[in-house]
């Protein structure tokens, strides 16, 4: 028993069709897996995780490249007079360096270890460095802190493996 020209038209269509359905519904599949994040996007990073100390003013969060490691950056900033706080925080929530005055900015300096920066993990293991310092001043002593306008902290979102 063969089949007529019509009904071998036909098979060929509906095969066709049911692949093109399929290859469609794959395309979707794709795209939608590629623009999924694991991640958090960028915003205030340690209000996200309930890390963020009193008196910290988060600012923006971008994109940026760092050693050509793409991350997410957030920005924040804190008045000279709770600078000190904020510093005591960030050290015991993060491990991050003292503040020391180097030439004209103060900002955290490597240990004997060579760490610098705070850090840590989420629980989706989303890796985050936190680091303090300011602008130029003439302020060198810590008694004058408050006299210094903004301390800016930073928290990086690694988006990559070094």
């Amino acid at each position: 028993m063969s089949l007529s020209k019509e009904a071998w038209i036909f098979f060929i269509f509906k095969y066709f069709k049911v692949q093109m359905k399929r290859f469609v519904l794959l395309f979707i599949f794709l795209f939608l897996a590629n623009t999924v994040s694991a991640h958090p996007p960028c915003g205030d990073f340690l209000k996200l995780h309930n890390k963020k100390p009193k008196y910290l003013e988060f600012i923006q969060c971008k994109k940026t490249q760092n050693a050509q490691i793409s991350t997410l950056q957030a920005a924040y900033r804190v008045k000279g007079k709770y600078a000190s706080e904020v510093e005591k925080y960030l050290i015991n929530m993060f491990g991050m360096q003292l503040l020391k005055f180097v030439c004209c900015i103060w900002e955290s300096v490597p240990n004997q270890k060579g760490e610098r920066y705070g850090h840590y993990k989420n629980d989706s293991e989303s890796y985050y460095t936190v680091s303090m310092g300011t602008e130029d001043t003439l302020h060198s002593e810590r008694e004058d802190w408050y006299k210094i306008d903004w301390f800016y902290v930073t928290v990086e979102l690694l988006l990559e493996s070094p």
